[in-house]
Formats: structure tokens, C-alpha cells, sequence
């Protein structure tokens, strides 16, 4: 009998853990390019910030989660985790207060773009910090594009000047702390609602590769006027993908209009045959096919705003992406 106590209550114990809440620390920084003057090749910027992380939360009761070199996949799917409530981000950013698409970007290790996955976030995320230069302009501008507000009492840490990494840790955790102290952290009010939507369904088929060329399928954003709206995995070759995503009310053609970006530029990026199912939308490209833009392809829609897909399809949750 004793044992079987024993059992019980040591299951108990484990769902109770698996179910606590998860502060984490995401960070995508090249180690060898963020060496400090007169600092030895062995010094590892991704271990003084884990460091500090441990170290400043060690007495809060959520799960400490750390994850370095994040790339756009593992950004999108630790925002979308229901059990996040906060997360730290560190990486290079470059924010401006000029145009979003243009001159705000916030990049992985290897230089790809990753800003629009912010746009996306779980309602159950309450906090979110950004650790990174003038990361505050990039805050802002989702904010005007009515974004990230799946939580409506979401906070955020960003500045707008240029920061150490570590120092910029440092003061986001103190934030949460301050914020955790003061019961300002909050979970979202508000039940998933519905909007009308125009449900698309598009297939990326990826190329058999080609031993000569030294290339890659990276992760896709799905982008409609600047909004996150869907992301393709990256993938291997031969590899045939499908995604649903679900676009704004349109009232003229041009509403439609989507791009698919890699977040880098350079030829070696594969983007793969894009095909959209029942929706006529044609490829930005010259006289030749060949498409404008490098790793960030544009398409119009070219078929009728009269949209039996948008008639059938009315609804749609207007929670984040994963939820939907």
C-alpha cells in the first residue's frame, strides 16, 4: 500500500513539474565574432549569458530554459509554446525608425532575418525581452501593425540604443523581476474570436539537389503587408511541403498580394516550386520567368476579388498561429 502511495504521489509530483510554467532564454549569437577586445578565442559569449541567466532567476519557481543558436523554426516554436511565460531573446538587431520591411531587422547567427516571427507569439506568453540594439524601433513598429497582441497585457524590454549583450540581459531580467514583484505580469482576458478570412492553402516542392551547387532550403515566412501569416520548415531535397494560412479581408487585389522570404539574400538559398491550391496567383518575375528578388520571392493574385474560397471560408480563430 505504501508503495503504491509512493507511485501516486510521485506521478503527481511529475505532472506538476511538467506543467510549470517556462522562463527561457533564447540566443542566436556567433560565439567566434562576439569576442571582446584582449578576451582569449576561448571565451564563449553564449556561456557568460547563460550564466547570468541561472544565476539572476535561480530563485524564481519556473523552469529555466536556455537554447543558443536559434534559428527562425525554433524562434517561431518557442513563441507558440502555451507554457512559455517569458522569454529573453539576444541576438544583433538593427532598428531604425524607418520602414519595417526596409531597415528593421533582427538576425540569427548566420545573418538570416528573423523579425517578423515576433509577430506571432502565444497568449500565454506575459512577457517578452529583447536584447539587442535599438530593438525598441522594431517594437514599435509591431505594435502599429497590431501585432503581437494575442495577449493584451503582454510586456516587453527593449531599448533604443546600442547595448552590450550582457548588460542588456542584466537589466531585461531585472525588468521581469520588477514586474513579477509588482503583479503586473498577467495572462490574456480574452477568448479566441473570429474574423473573416480567406483560407489559402500553399505546397512548396524542393528540388532533387544538385551535387554541384552548394545550396539550402531554408525556413519561409509567409508574409502578407508586413504580417506573419505562415512559415515553411526548411527542408531537403525532394521534399514536397504544404501549409494552410489565413489572410486578411481583402478589398482589392493588391490586399492579396503575399511574399515568401528566407531573411537572407544570397543565390545559394533553394526557394522551391511554389503552387497556391484554386487561388490564381502569379510569380513577380521578367520575360523569362526568372524571379525578382534573391532568397524573397513576390506573388501577386491575379484571379477575382469574387472569392468562393472566401465565401465558404468566413471564419477563422484570431489566436496565434500554432492555435489556429
Amino acid at each position: 500500500m505504501i508503495r503504491i502511495l509512493m507511485i501516486i504521489l510521485l506521478a503527481i509530483f511529475s505532472v506538476k513539474s511538467f506543467s510549470q510554467d517556462r522562463v527561457v532564454l533564447l540566443t542566436s549569437l556567433d560565439a567566434k565574432k562576439n569576442i571582446p577586445f584582449a578576451r582569449s578565442s576561448s571565451w564563449d559569449i553564449n556561456k557568460k549569458l547563460e550564466k547570468i541567466f541561472k544565476r539572476k532567476l535561480k530563485h524564481i519557481h519556473e523552469n529555466l530554459v536556455v537554447v543558443h543558436h536559434v534559428d527562425k523554426e525554433t524562434l517561431f516554436k518557442e513563441l507558440s509554446n502555451k507554457n512559455n511565460k517569458a522569454i529573453f531573446w539576444v541576438s544583433h538587431s538593427n532598428g531604425s525608425e524607418g520602414d519595417i520591411i526596409n531597415n528593421n531587422t533582427i538576425v540569427d547567427y548566420r545573418g538570416v532575418d528573423v523579425s517578423e516571427v515576433f509577430q506571432a507569439p502565444s497568449k500565454g506568453l506575459q512577457f517578452l525581452g529583447f536584447v539587442g540594439c535599438n530593438a525598441k524601433f522594431l517594437v514599435e513598429k509591431f505594435k502599429q501593425l497590431k501585432t503581437m497582441n494575442n495577449n493584451e497585457n503582454l510586456l516587453t524590454y527593449s531599448r533604443a540604443k546600442k547595448i552590450d549583450a550582457r548588460i542588456g540581459l542584466k537589466k531585461a531580467i531585472k525588468s521581469y523581476l520588477k514586474a513579477q514583484k509588482n503583479q503586473l505580469l498577467k495572462k490574456s482576458n480574452k477568448k479566441c474570436e473570429e474574423f473573416q478570412k480567406v483560407e489559402v492553402t500553399i505546397t512548396r516542392t524542393i528540388p532533387e539537389k544538385n551535387s554541384s551547387i552548394d545550396s539550402e532550403a531554408l525556413s519561409l515566412k509567409v508574409l502578407q503587408s508586413g504580417k506573419l501569416v505562415g512559415l515553411f520548415p526548411k527542408g531537403s531535397a525532394g521534399e514536397v511541403q504544404s501549409i494552410k494560412v489565413f489572410l486578411d479581408n481583402p478589398t482589392r487585389k493588391n490586399d492579396l498580394k503575399l511574399v515568401l522570404d528566407s531573411g537572407i539574400t544570397s543565390k545559394s538559398v533553394v526557394m522551391g516550386k511554389i503552387e497556391f491550391e484554386n487561388m490564381n496567383y502569379k510569380l513577380f518575375a521578367n520575360r523569362l520567368g526568372i524571379p525578382f528578388g534573391v532568397g524573397r520571392h513576390v506573388f501577386r493574385y491575379k484571379g477575382s476579388l469574387d472569392l468562393e474560397i472566401y465565401k465558404i471560408n468566413k471564419k477563422s480563430i484570431n489566436c496565434s498561429l500554432e492555435e489556429k
